[in-house]
């Protein structure tokens, strides 16, 4: 969980793409 919050640290604009893509590796 703590790489989420690094992710949408440094990739904030694209955070709402990787929203989706966090997502589905949590779902894996």
């Amino acid at each position: 969980m703590a790489k989420k919050k690094v992710f949408v640290s440094f990739d904030w604009d694209n955070d709402k793409n990787y929203k989706f893509l966090l997502q589905a590796w949590d779902a894996n």
